[in-house]
Order: C-alpha cells, then sequence, then structure tokens
C-alpha cells in the first residue's frame, strides 16, 4: 500500500499488457499504452450475468487492438463483450469504441449526448474555417511567431486516434441510472475537461470509474479552445466537483491515469484549492501590469520548454483561468492595435 499526500494507492502490482488485474468484485483493470508523454490509459472491465462492459477503449493502435484480444483470451473465459461506456470523446477514451462494437457484434454503446455530438463534430470536421480560427486564436493569446509557426504545421489527429464511431448509442444523462454488469451505476455528469464527461458510480461495489475528472496526481486539462475562445469551462469544472464529495470518502476511485486509489474527498479539495491558487497568481499579475495569455505560462506551468502539443493545452489551460477571472469582473480584456489579448486587473 503506497501513500502520497492524502491518497492511498491499495494495489502494490499493476497489470501487464494484454493481461487484467481485479481490483474490485467483477471489476477489472486493463493498462494500454499510449504515444504520448501520459504514456497509459486504464480501462475497465465489469462481469455480469450477460457478458461483459468494457468502460473506455484506449487509443486507435495496432498494438491496442492485439493487446484487447489478449485481454479477451485471458480474462473473459468465452463470454461476450454486451455493453461499451465510454466517459468522453477524448481519442485515448473514444478511440476504438466503434471498432469494440464492430468486434462484439450486438454489443450496446453508451454515452451522454454532449460527448457523442463531439465526438462526431471533430471526427467529421464540420467546424468550417478552424484552422484559420486556431491561427488568429494563438496570434491573440500573444505566443510568438515560432510558437505559431509550429502549431501551424500541426494537424489534427483525431481521425487517426478514433478508427471510427458506433453509429448509434444509448444515452446517459445526469443523475440516471444505468445498468451493466449485473448492477445499478450512478452517472455523475462533470464539465470542463470535456462537454459532458460520465464518472460511474456503483454504490453495492462502493467504486467510481472517475475518467479524467477526478485523477490523483495531476488535474484534467480544463481548456479554452478556438472554437469558444470567451468559454468559461473552468467555472464549470469547479461548480460540478462537489458532486463527488458526496459519495463515501472509503469510495475505491478508478482514474483513467496513475491507479486506483482512495482519498476521494481530498483530491477534489486538492483540485479545487489548485485552481484557485493559479487564479489568485494570475490576478496579482494582472495587478502589477497588462498580461498576455502568454505571459501567463510562466505561472502555471514554470518555465520548462514547452513543444507544439503542450503549448496547445498551455495556452487552453491558461485561458480558461484568465477567463474566469473576466467573468468574474476580476480583470478585463483590452486588445492592442497588433491584435494581441491584454489582460488588466479592474
Amino acid at each position: 500500500m503506497d501513500r502520497a499526500a492524502g491518497v492511498v494507492y491499495p494495489l502494490t502490482t499493476r497489470p501487464e499488457p494484454g493481461q487484467s488485474l481485479e481490483v474490485a468484485p467483477g471489476v477489472f483493470w486493463v493498462r494500454m499504452p499510449l504515444p504520448f508523454a501520459l504514456n497509459h490509459i486504464n480501462l475497465w472491465l465489469v462481469d455480469g450475468p450477460e457478458g461483459w462492459t468494457v468502460v473506455d477503449t484506449g487509443i486507435n493502435t495496432r498494438m491496442t487492438t492485439d493487446l484487447w484480444e489478449q485481454v479477451f483470451e485471458a480474462t473473459l473465459g468465452g463470454r461476450p463483450v454486451v455493453d461499451v461506456v465510454v466517459t468522453h470523446y477524448h481519442p485515448d477514451h473514444m478511440g476504438l469504441a466503434g471498432w469494440m462494437v464492430r468486434r462484439w457484434e450486438g454489443a450496446r454503446f453508451h454515452a451522454s449526448l454532449g460527448e457523442w455530438l463531439m465526438a462526431r463534430a471533430v471526427w467529421f470536421e464540420v467546424a468550417s474555417g478552424a484552422h484559420d480560427a486556431r491561427l488568429s486564436y494563438y496570434r491573440k493569446a500573444g505566443l510568438t511567431t515560432d510558437e505559431i509557426e509550429g502549431i501551424h504545421g500541426r494537424t489534427s489527429g483525431y481521425r487517426k486516434g478514433v478508427s471510427e464511431l458506433p453509429q448509434s448509442f444509448l444515452r446517459m444523462s445526469r443523475e440516471a441510472k444505468v445498468a451493466f454488469g449485473g448492477d445499478e451505476w450512478q452517472v455523475l455528469i462533470g464539465r470542463g475537461h470535456a462537454v459532458e464527461h460520465v464518472s460511474l458510480y456503483s454504490e453495492k461495489r462502493k467504486v467510481l470509474i472517475s475518467g479524467d475528472q477526478v485523477l490523483p496526481r495531476i488535474s484534467p486539462n480544463v481548456a479554452v479552445w478556438p472554437t469558444e475562445p470567451d468559454g468559461d469551462p473552468l467555472a464549470m469544472f469547479l461548480a460540478d466537483m462537489p458532486q463527488f464529495l458526496e459519495l463515501p470518502e472509503d469510495t475505491l476511485v478508478l482514474p483513467a491515469h496513475d491507479a486506483p486509489f482512495y482519498g476521494l474527498h481530498h483530491r477534489v479539495e486538492a483540485l479545487a484549492a489548485h485552481h484557485h491558487d493559479r487564479l489568485d497568481a494570475i490576478l496579482t499579475a494582472c495587478r502589477a501590469g497588462p498580461c498576455t495569455v502568454r505571459d501567463t505560462f510562466p505561472l502555471l506551468f514554470g518555465n520548462r520548454k514547452l513543444d507544439a502539443q503542450q503549448l496547445v493545452f498551455a495556452t487552453g489551460e491558461a485561458l480558461a483561468h484568465i477567463n474566469n477571472l473576466v467573468h468574474r469582473n476580476a480583470i478585463r480584456r483590452e486588445t492592442g492595435e497588433d491584435g494581441i489579448w491584454r489582460f488588466v486587473a479592474v
């Protein structure tokens, strides 16, 4: 058992690639590789009288499908997958949903409406002029010409990371309950990291499948994107987190990254404190003088060098905190003659 700053990790082992590890009665942990700095994702199998439920699917790579086949062989005992659940549209979660439903013909696919629609919007690239809007957004944020050129060279990898989308779905809604694995699971919807991120709580098992909404060591990325540059996702994220405090403190949390842990209430409170500290740091800087979005990066991320992908996430996360202060009338936005946004305290 490992302890770290209010979080307790009860398991001393992790499943090997292609294998699974039972972490609660009928709930199995599968760990798949990712081609990112965050190099793994946790996926979950739930056993039930009709067959198995898969919660999140991993990213679309040949390695992941091959490893899933090994898991099926080693864990399912010849019984089928009957339900596929996706917490949100990001490719490490949605990536193989279509493949999984097709692989297990007749499997039911579950998602929230917001995540279903967002996945389809991004996969089919329905937003016209999105590329020009992205470049304008990063210029206004105050990124350097070299940084913008690096981002300009990146293309959307969503279609590569997501094999296909299921053609129909069963909607999961806030405060509803869904039945799978011979059990009822309470649906908790969290906004900010995604549109309608689904977490699932089993009272009988005292288990929370938290996805990316509650992670044991890091905060999920809460970001403003070029498609909604005036949005306030941080307000939504902070507003939705207290619902997790209503669950028992001794709930076993099954996150999408890192490892299963106890300490749910501690993590919810620590995440809120983390973001409030960042808001205070930005407000203090804006009181000292006008700040661009780019100017706030050292306050949030230190002085480490950010590559093109990290710059995308950093810009969105910095602006999420800035916009929250703007919406609260703590700072205001001014646009200079150079077209760059600058923020000053009110």
